[in-house]
């Protein structure tokens, strides 16, 4: 049996806000493969690539870190300063669990995050 990956639920939100109704619609909109989308969607396919993962975020108007996150095996993030290890933490999770939030709180968080930028 195969795990859906853990973005499902956000892709699913994320298409039913874009009036999308299945694989097929956002296979259309993004330009990727209906069988690249349903392979991920089902969990037949593990990883994709960044630029799958861009076209399909950028098809459900989001940025690509926003659904998929930021590939933190990069090595690309060597910093030792705590607060900014803290700032990256409490940015994923608002980025995780944003579509959860009251809009007014979840506008709030991002401004104020916007401002650290």
């Amino acid at each position: 049996m195969n795990k859906k990956p853990k973005q499902y639920s956000i892709i699913k939100k994320l298409m039913q806000s874009n009036n999308m109704d299945n694989v097929r619609d956002l296979s259309l909109e993004s330009g990727v493969p209906q069988k690249t989308v349903y392979r991920y969607m089902n969990g037949y396919s593990k990883n994709l690539k960044a630029e799958t993962k861009d076209k399909i975020a950028s098809a459900l108007g989001v940025e690509s870190d926003e659904i998929f996150g930021s590939d933190e095996n990069s090595g690309s993030d060597k910093t030792s300063d705590p607060s900014l290890k803290a700032y990256r933490k409490m940015k994923q999770a608002i980025v995780k669990y944003k579509y959860d939030l009251d809009d007014d709180y979840k506008n709030k968080l991002i401004a104020e995050l916007l401002d650290k930028d």
